[in-house]
């Protein structure tokens, strides 16, 4: 009988576990903790919006419920000192706020984290991940980790993905992963519109271990934008499209506390104004063959590719490729010239792809009529656009003879000219490999 009740017992202490990781999450609590104003979501998706109240920061709305808070509060998509594991969305429409993490406080666990920032203001912090020390406070004993085995922090995101589509983030920061020694999984930075200069702009975390950061910047203004900050990453990945960047390093800032390691960088920068490019940092040393850099040429104005290893920095054209209603666009090396050997593999090639479609590729041409044939053997310096001639075979030869409208064959076709032998190829093929 002692046997049997002691299963019990183990049988309800395991159900009480399996209870307690997958709670729903609960209603979002506002307080003051380590003295600093919190707002702890604890999964609960919610909207933060302009204040009702004067001297108020602003008026945070979920299902079934709404509370102010002050100017200088801290948002937390997650829980305090709880692993319960949740998913977060943040709306944020408008108000002041000071920070919003998308993680949660001390210990705390977060499968998927949604940040979306339509208007307001945020003066402080914009980070995807938790936040492991972010008071001074014991309250819940919760685990404090080191830099040593900061893979097994109890702080963790699995998955945050940050959208700014409008509101003052003016000398705010912006980071993909987390605080103090959180764990971050993956982190998407995208940055379509905003008022202000974001002051720094990094894709893992203040500190702490972020496994892999994106950051795509499609307007907007950035004082510094870095792959990394403190702490450690496996993969780096910028993509600048768009808006103004003083110093933008694929590592590291230059600065002595800047001090994170990671194993793999790439930065390409194709539209936008970048005023300095650097390589930057890598556990506090300069950033050299773990770093990949592709930009077009009008894009920056200050670099020194001789701090870059050889062949791992690339400035571009633009190449765009048109017929017959397709336009696609790729990135040719500056000054690259194709051999005669590299133009008839193109001609061979694509051939063999569209030989069963009833068309013959005749070759890339500088006019929409196609009568001035490029000359791909010359280097080409400038952004050019290429004309592509297809001929139909004759219906009598056997093979199917498609309308020249068919906008699956012209698909299959630019397809094939800008992915494994066409423009894209040659940086891929003489670069990267």
């Amino acid at each position: 009988m002692k046997k049997f009740k002691n299963l019990l017992v183990a049988l309800v202490v395991m159900f009480a576990g399996i209870i307690t990781v997958n709670a729903a999450p609960k209603t979002p609590e506002y307080g003051v903790i380590g003295g600093k104003n919190i707002l702890l979501a604890n999964g609960t998706e919610i909207t933060i919006a302009a204040p009702k109240t004067a001297g108020m920061g602003a008026l945070v709305k979920w299902e079934g419920g709404e509370i102010e808070v002050a100017a200088d509060t801290t948002i937390f998509g997650g829980k305090h000192n709880s692993l319960d594991e949740e998913n977060v969305k943040i709306t944020m429409e408008g108000g002041t706020v000071k920070n919003v993490f998308g993680g949660g406080l001390h210990n705390s666990r977060v499968d998927t984290a949604e940040i979306i920032i339509n208007g307001g203001t945020i003066t402080g912090a914009i980070m995807g991940g938790g936040y492991e020390e972010f008071t001074n406070c014991t309250e819940g004993d919760f685990n404090v980790v080191t830099e040593a085995n900061v893979l097994d922090s109890t702080t963790r995101v699995e998955n945050v993905t940050i959208t700014v589509n409008g509101g003052n983030l003016d000398g705010a920061q912006v980071y993909g992963g987390g605080g103090a020694h959180a764990y971050t999984g993956m982190a998407t930075i995208i940055l379509n519109a905003y008022e202000g200069t974001i002051s720094y702009l990094t894709a893992g975390g203040s500190n702490g271990y972020t496994a892999s950061g994106t950051i795509e910047l499609n307007n907007g203004k950035v004082g510094v934008l870095q792959g990394i900050n403190r702490g450690s990453m496996d993969e780096i990945s910028v993509k600048i499209k768009g808006g103004e960047v003083t110093n933008a390093y694929v590592g590291g800032e230059n600065d002595p506390s800047v001090t994170g390691e990671f194993k793999d960088a790439e930065m390409e920068i194709t539209g936008g104004k970048v005023t300095n490019l650097k390589p930057g940092t890598n556990a506090g040393v300069a950033a050299k063959d773990e770093i990949e850099v592709v930009y077009h040429v009008d894009t920056v104005e200050n670099v020194n590719e001789d701090d870059f290893a050889e062949d791992k920095i690339i400035p571009t054209i633009a190449a765009t490729l048109k017929f017959e209603g397709f336009e696609e666009t790729t990135q040719l090396p500056h000054g690259y010239a194709f051999t005669e050997n590299e133009i008839e593999l193109i001609k061979e090639n694509v051939n063999k792809e569209v030989e069963d479609l009833g068309l013959k590729f005749e070759g890339f041409y500088l006019d929409e009529e196609c009568t001035k044939e490029a000359d791909l053997t010359q280097p080409i310096n400038n952004d050019i656009t290429f004309y592509v001639k297809f001929t139909q075979l004759r219906e009598d030869d056997g093979t199917k003879n498609p309308e020249t409208s068919d906008i699956s064959v012209y698909g299959i076709i630019a397809a094939i000219l800008l992915g494994t032998v066409g423009l894209g190829y040659t940086i891929k093929k003489r670069k990267f490999n």
